[in-house]
């Protein structure tokens, strides 16, 4: 019924395309075409502009626009040439013109160039119109441009959706771990921030797939930029040390960035290798960990307390013609220590509760080395690419829990070692265009978690406990499609493949006081999965419509055998998972997105495993039941608005999602917190339901970026929680406020604002909310003699805990403009607030949480730019 009505809708907008008109050319010289020639269409009646667009490089031309005139006007205007001006009937037709060059004598004016411009699916920003002299790094600028949004992690969104690829001069350098650029890129040597709509990143599937996802590009000033940045700092309480040396070379057929950085100062590095990509593999498996404290809900160099190091090495060489070459190279090791307590409630049913207190310190040590080799061709005419990739991890913890007066050791060891080689190859057979592509990968990783004492009691007097767990596998994915324009309107990619993988599951968990291994408590597990495949992907272009057809259906045999427990279980059976996309761009501000998707996921969201694993000190699972299946019916439907001529950007975004689950997991908690899962065969359905709005403006006169967001977001289960059966609701709501301004040669601030409200319901009955609100007061001053004062405010609220934390800094720098050099002196938590108490919670429990955060600091930096 949810599918017919969505179909309905989308029919409803269809109704309305015909008032829809669209021109397309060719602007040329007469012996070739001219590239940013204006083209509008204006009402021959009020004179007003309808719609404009600009030439591309070739000198072609499409402009859409809605008129229920009889004619319209038509003008082409460009500097150094004749304009034109026609009344043309109100048509789809093809105008192609030829412009007479012209000889302009100007008077000396200065123009200033437009904050935001767009010619056809790219948009740019005009790094000059957002910066001020106190921004030091791209990030700084990136943050105030409307439309774009900068998450915790460092990931970009442009209208709500995150971006799939970020280039610089056009070449995919980073591979996705942006943050390195953006945090180190000095502001100075970027010229512009374009966004690439609709960008495919594949050059010769540009006419037959189109995306949805935009893309980043930075361009630089020089055509050889050699740019970076070089930062020394010292402090203390305690001895506090600061080294960021990031070297950057940008040339036509060089690209380089290279870093050397350490620090204890609270700033993780892990962040500037993450990938943030939707390319991104998932992580590997942790099977076991050691109990954490819940981070409190503001910026992380409040609380980590750190020593990192990180070398990496990024380098693309063009070795033949249009042929690139990547490396990528980086070594990381973090340690981190976390001190503080948790106070955890578990909703064992309507009227009972269970409470439990714990003491912790954890002292964690991550190592992390990654090697990634590239050989690309990327043209119109041509793809080729091959990714070798090997990446070597071990996380290492130790922990301190005091619970109910007793002291418990915790301590975990991860090391995994990956391999993967990606093959990607376009053919052109009887001008038909085809591609081959072939992806093969292996894993291998020894996990152990020691825990003494134990609270899993065999004889009354346990005194330790340790769980080994061996998890190797390896997968082939390999597939041959074909990509076809049927017309000028319809394209059809087809795709025939098979999947394969191996997997191993040997785990043993062992007690001090048994005398050899006890049934129950051991996994010698081998998964199977062949799954061949055929997809279909059709694209029809009709006027201002776009319709997306994908009819993917797969066969997924699937086995897991324990073969001394003697236990197995097999899936054999089709699947099918069509998805109809819907695009109306209403005219060139707005744009409409609709989909409807039906996905089915069968032993992916639940690892099927018949002995128990302690994954915790106080966590023991076991999924002796089928393979999962989850089938999940959703829609989506997006409206967004983009003129840049007004520099308003918005969406109003909602998504729901019903999914049908053939297991439920049965939570049981006893008297002191040991939580026991398991999953029985039993089939429930989970909902969702998102609503996402935003708007943001530039302000020309004021310098002033603001933005507005709102989400809300419900989730529905059932669960079982010591033989109870509740109807469980997850509620949440989030208002977010933010102001970037430089108001005034002198004077700036940024500001933001987030109250969120978080509720949790069993079986209709309320739980106490959880509301946190949080508010950041920056003033930026300059003063005479190229001195500048920032002071930072931090108020956060959470009225649960009725805790309340207020942070103040300030920073004062000295810059020394003739060589570049900053001197800063930054005082860090001025009021020396050293601890947080926050309250979060979800379907089982509800956790009071209390971080030790770092004590009142001073750093000083020597900075250099170059």
């Amino acid at each position: 019924m949810r599918l017919i009505l969505l179909l309905g809708t989308l029919f409803v907008f269809q109704s309305q395309l015909f008032g829809q008109q669209i021109i397309n050319g060719h602007i040329s010289d007469g012996s070739s075409g001219i590239q940013n020639v204006n083209i509008t269409v204006s009402n021959p009646s009020t004179k007003s502009i309808i719609a404009f667009t600009f030439t591309d490089a070739k000198g072609d031309y499409a402009i859409k626009y809605n008129s229920k005139e009889d004619s319209i006007i038509l003008s082409v205007r460009i500097m150094s040439y004749e304009s034109k001006i026609l009344t043309i009937k109100n048509q789809n037709q093809e105008i192609n013109l030829t412009l007479e060059p012209k000889i302009t004598v100007l008077k000396e004016v200065s123009v200033a160039r437009e904050p935001i411009t767009k010619l056809g699916d790219t948009l740019s920003y005009n790094v000059d119109a957002f910066k001020n002299k106190n921004d030091r790094v791209l990030a700084d600028v990136l943050r105030k441009l409307p439309g774009i949004e900068i998450e915790n992690s460092g990931r970009i969104l442009y209208q709500g959706e995150a971006i799939n690829k970020y280039y610089i001069e056009g070449l995919d350098l980073l591979g996705g771990k942006y943050n390195m650029a953006n945090d180190n890129l000095n502001i100075e040597a970027v010229r512009s921030v374009e966004v690439l709509e609709n960008h495919q990143p594949i050059r010769i599937l540009d006419s037959l797939s189109v995306s949805d996802k935009a893309a980043i590009n930075i361009r630089l000033k020089a055509k050889v930029a050699k740019t970076g940045i070089a930062n020394l700092g010292i402090g203390y309480d305690p001895l506090l040390h600061f080294v960021n040396y990031t070297p950057m070379v940008f040339s036509k057929g060089l690209q380089a960035i290279t870093t050397v950085q350490a620090n204890n100062v609270g700033i993780l590095l892990e962040k500037q290798i993450k990938s943030l990509t939707d390319s991104e593999e998932n992580s590997p498996t942790e099977w076991l960990r050691i109990q954490q404290i819940n981070s409190p809900p503001f910026s992380e160099n409040r609380f980590i307390d750190n020593t990192s190091k990180l070398s990496s090495i990024n380098v693309l060489k063009h070795v033949k013609k249009e042929v690139e070459l990547k490396l990528n190279f980086e070594i990381l090791k973090e340690n981190l220590k976390q001190v503080g307590y948790t106070n955890t409630r578990f909703f064992t049913s309507r009227d009972s509760l269970i409470t439990l207190g714990e003491q912790i310190i954890n002292a964690t040590e991550s190592q992390y080395a990654k090697l990634n080799l590239s050989l690309k061709k990327n043209t119109n005419t041509d793809y080729f690419s091959n990714v070798f990739e090997m990446k070597y991890a071990e996380n290492q913890a130790s922990g301190n829990i005091i619970k109910s007066g007793i002291n418990i050791l915790q301590k975990v060891n991860i090391p995994t070692l990956t391999f993967k080689n990606h093959f990607y190859k376009f053919l052109k057979i009887n001008k038909k265009l085809y591609a081959l592509q072939s992806t093969i990968g292996k894993e291998n990783s020894d996990q152990s978690l020691a825990v003494n004492p134990s609270l899993y009691v065999l004889n009354k007097t346990s005194t330790g406990a340790s769980q080994y767990v061996q998890n190797n596998s390896w997968y082939a994915r390999n597939a041959f499609s074909g990509n076809f324009k049927l017309n000028e309107k319809q394209t059809l990619e087809t795709q025939i493949g098979y999947n394969y993988s191996h997997e191993t599951l040997n785990s043993n968990l062992i007690f001090e006081e048994a005398t050899s291994n006890l049934p129950g408590f051991q996994n010698k597990l081998i998964w199977q999965k062949h799954i061949p495949y055929i997809k279909v992907r059709s694209q029809i272009n009709v006027k201002a419509v776009k319709l997306t057809f994908q009819l993917p259906v797969q066969y997924n045999f699937i086995k897991a055998f324990d073969g001394d427990l003697n236990k197995s279980e097999t899936v054999n059976k089709p699947s099918f998972e069509p998805r109809i996309d819907f695009l109306y761009s209403l005219n060139t501000n707005w744009e409409l997105r609709s989909s409807v998707y039906r996905n089915v996921r069968i032993g992916e969201s639940t690892p099927l495993y018949f002995g128990n694993i302690m994954q915790t000190y106080r966590n023991i699972q076991k999924i002796d039941a089928p393979i999962s299946q989850n089938t999940s019916l959703g829609n989506l439907l997006k409206l967004s608005y983009n003129n840049t001529l007004k520099d308003l950007f918005g969406y109003l975004a909602f998504n729901q999602t019903y999914v049908t689950n053939n297991l439920q997991f049965v939570n049981k908690i006893s008297p002191n917190g040991v939580l026991t899962k398991s999953a029985i065969l039993n089939p429930n359905q989970s909902s969702s339901k998102f609503l996402n709005f935003r708007i943001s403006k530039f302000f020309r006169s004021l310098k002033t970026n603001l933005s507005v967001q709102e989400s809300i977001n419900q989730l529905n289960s059932i669960q079982l929680i010591n033989d109870a059966e509740n109807e469980v609701k997850l509620k949440s709501a989030t208002t977010r406020m933010d102001i970037n301004s430089t108001f005034s040669k002198n004077l700036g601030l940024v500001y933001g604002l987030n109250s969120s409200v978080f509720r949790n319901f069993i079986a209709e009955t309320a739980n106490e909310p959880v509301y946190q609100i949080s508010q950041n007061l920056k003033l930026n001053i300059s003063l005479p003699k190229d001195v500048y004062v920032g002071i930072q405010n931090e108020y956060y609220v959470n009225q649960t805990a009725a805790s309340r934390n207020y942070f103040l800094d300030v920073l004062l720098r000295k810059t020394i403009t003739k060589h570049k050099v900053d001197l800063d002196a930054t005082f860090s938590n001025i009021f020396n607030t050293v601890l947080n108490i926050s309250y979060q919670n979800n379907s089982l429990s509800y956790v009071e949480s209390a971080y030790a955060l770092r004590p009142r600091q001073v750093l000083f930096r020597v900075k250099f730019s170059y």
